[in-house]
């Protein structure tokens, strides 16, 4: 961190611990470490309460504190704010679960991450590559909605579990999962047909709208909007962010170089770095879901949704 964060997050952690002794009568510890995140490592603050044994703690990342500083909101709101969530983190967060290979069964699903810009992430994580590489999935275990953890080698083989049987797991999961596909119009308050018109876009994601970009990875998901669309006409997918989808019927001079620079100028100026899935488009036919270059008509490589034989990783022992 350079100088001056290094000044806000020293008032910052001053006034948090102040603020969670006068407010709820808790003593806070902090854990500065760094994180590899998706999309990248992050210095980020584990939050302990003494007395509290409590092996999942909430984590604050100080740059997203300090660019909240930089827009323009007091640093007591912002304390506020963090301590209000620390409190309410230890209030409803759940037991860490038994971690055996029943209980993974049950609660491990897939997330997707952009390949290229998450190596060191997927370097000792359990993983496939779908739409020509572009994109991993890896597995999270999912104690809550809101509380989940990425599985790694390490942990796949604690349980005595390889990472095929781990992504398995989530893989089937995913295909029992329920996945919302909306008219975007819908989802802006206006009227709309019942059939989605040409040009008329459609948001896929999951029920809960967190890590929803994983409904790439079904494949009823995928054929319910290619249906949606009539059924007659390949779906181009553009990669919202980590927790969506934008899926559009291809037409007759659609140009792809202006929806990918469509794509890139969201990302830049309206998804947080952690949530971007990538600056490319992909298109599904009904069967395959593959990356698009500079035409629709491109045909090879497609994608393979046979996990076995798309493994990168292996546990090393």
């Amino acid at each position: 961190m350079n100088k001056t964060i290094y000044d806000f997050m020293t008032t910052f952690t001053d006034m948090l611990k102040d603020y969670m002794i006068t407010t709820y009568n808790e003593s806070i510890l902090l854990d500065p470490h760094t994180a590899i995140t998706t999309n990248g490592e992050r210095q980020a603050l584990s939050i302990g309460i003494e007395n509290e044994d409590v092996r999942i703690k909430p984590v604050i990342y100080p740059e997203m504190c300090f660019d909240q500083f930089r827009s323009g909101t007091q640093i007591s709101e912002i304390v506020s704010k963090t301590g209000d969530m620390i409190h309410r983190s230890y209030q409803t967060v759940p037991d860490l679960p038994a971690l055996t290979a029943e209980d993974a069964e049950k609660s491990i699903r897939l997330n997707l991450v952009n390949t290229a810009l998450n190596q060191k992430l997927l370097k000792d994580t359990p993983h496939f590559e779908i739409c020509d590489d572009v994109l991993s999935a890896i597995p999270r275990w999912y104690i809550s909605k809101e509380a989940s953890f990425i599985v790694s080698n390490a942990l796949a083989a604690s349980m005595n579990l390889t990472p095929d049987e781990i992504l398995m797991m989530g893989k089937k999961n995913i295909e029992q999962e329920y996945f919302t596909a909306v008219p975007m119009n819908q989802l802006l308050g206006a009227l709309t047909p019942s059939s989605p018109a040409e040009g008329q876009m459609i948001v896929l994601t999951s029920q809960d709208k967190l890590h929803g970009a994983r409904a790439l990875l079904s494949d009823k998901a995928l054929k319910n909007v290619h249906e949606m669309f009539g059924g007659d006409k390949d779906v181009c997918i553009l990669p919202s962010s980590t927790h969506e989808v934008i899926c559009i019927a291809i037409t007759d001079g659609m140009n792809p170089k202006e929806l990918k620079r469509m794509v890139h100028d969201i990302n830049e100026n309206v998804v947080a770095k952690e949530d971007r899935l990538g600056d490319f488009i992909a298109k599904y036919d009904g069967k395959h879901l593959s990356l698009v270059g500079d035409s629709f008509k491109v045909e090879e490589p497609k994608t393979d949704f046979t996990i076995t034989t798309k493994i990168h990783t292996r546990i090393k022992f």
